[in-house]
Order: structure tokens, then C-alpha cells, then sequence
């Protein structure tokens, strides 16, 4: 029995090492993308601090509150960016989502193709086997040559 080989096994090789550096890719968008939605989280919790501060006029003078109303300033506008940020980050993520789909398919496809090869394959063995075994037993239950 002869053993199975299948041409395009180094291209499903190649096409698994694709789709582990789609997945890696992948994997470091979303850890990107959470990592900065953290950071406008935190960014929020320190706004509404900074505003309750800033509602309670007997706990400041002035100048404090004038710092703070500053502060508040600039932490409006980084939520603004982080979300800016957050829109792209999230671009991102679909993109090597459907990236990574395409590379498994590719993948799947490749393999898919493999299996039926190898069960042809089989099946021809199989069939080759039988016919020998035929042939045999034909042989061997033959009436004897008078």
C-alpha cells in the first residue's frame, strides 16, 4: 500500500503561518483597543471627580477652582481624542478581524481539498487491494487443468 501524499502540503504550511500572523495581529489590535479604552475609562472617572470638585463652591477659592475648571478643560478634550482614537483603534480591529476570516478560510480550503485527496487515495488502495484479493482467490479456486 502506497502512502499518501499531498502536493500542496507546503502551502498549507504557508497558509497556517499566515493565518498565525493574522491572528497575532489580531490579538495586539484588540489589546490596543482595550488598552486605550482603559485609559478614556480613567480619563472619565477623573472628569466626574474633577466636577464634583468643582459643584461644591464652599470646598474652593478661586484660583483652585480656575485650575480645576482648566484641568476639566483638558480632560474633555482628551476623552475627545481618545475616542477619535477609539473609532480608528476600533477600524482597526474589524480589519484584521476579517483578515485572520479570510486567512482561515484559505486555510480550511487547503485542508478540505487534503482530506478529500486522502480519502481518493485510500479508497483507490482499498480498491487495488480488493482486486488482489480477487485475483487470488480466483487463483486459488480454480478447478484443477485435466
Amino acid at each position: 500500500m502506497s502512502v499518501f501524499k499531498f502536493s500542496l502540503e507546503q502551502v498549507l504550511r504557508y497558509r497556517k503561518q499566515l493565518e498565525e500572523q493574522a491572528m497575532q495581529r489580531f490579538a495586539q489590535a484588540v489589546q490596543a483597543r482595550d488598552k486605550r479604552l482603559r485609559e478614556k475609562e480613567e480619563l472619565g472617572r477623573r472628569l466626574a471627580e474633577s466636577r464634583e470638585k468643582l459643584a461644591d463652591p464652599t470646598l474652593l477659592d478661586a484660583d483652585e477652582r480656575w485650575l480645576i475648571t482648566g484641568y476639566v478643560t483638558a480632560l474633555v478634550h482628551d476623552i475627545d481624542l481618545a475616542r477619535q482614537d477609539l473609532l480608528v483603534l476600533e477600524e482597526t480591529v474589524d480589519k484584521a478581524r476579517a483578515d485572520l476570516t479570510q486567512k482561515a478560510r484559505d486555510r480550511k480550503l487547503l485542508e478540505r481539498l487534503r482530506e478529500k485527496q486522502a480519502n481518493r487515495h485510500k479508497l483507490a488502495e482499498n480498491h487495488k487491494e480488493q482486486q488482489n484479493y480477487d485475483d487470488i482467490a480466483t487463483i486459488r479456486f480454480m478447478p484443477p487443468a485435466i
